[in-house]
């Protein structure tokens, strides 16, 4: 291993032990989780939104909130519709009213 892999692989494990990353990432979950919320309950067929739009309501900007955009598909409490926007999913739902 070279010594400049070394300080970037201390910096990854830096953060990840930060402890306030963790409550950072799960309030932006919840921020994508509920702005999606309102968007489906006021348009249950439609109710999805950009990227871009979706940035600026949860204040997070695109580097940041691919990961967490990622993470809610996987668990499938998000989905793309066919028009590109992304909406909450009704497990997503399950999740915000628990």
């Amino acid at each position: 291993m070279t010594g400049k892999k070394r300080p970037h692989t201390l910096k990854i494990s830096d953060e990840a032990s930060a402890g306030g990353s963790f409550e950072g990432d799960r309030r932006i979950l919840e921020s994508v989780l509920s702005v999606l919320y309102i968007s489906r309950r006021r348009d249950a067929v439609r109710g999805g939104m950009g990227t871009i739009q979706l940035e600026r309501l949860v204040g997070c900007p695109a580097e940041h909130l691919g990961f967490h955009l990622w993470y809610l598909r996987e668990k499938g409490w998000i989905e793309r519709l066919d028009n590109g926007h992304l909406a909450i999913t009704a497990s997503g739902v399950d999740h915000v009213i628990e």
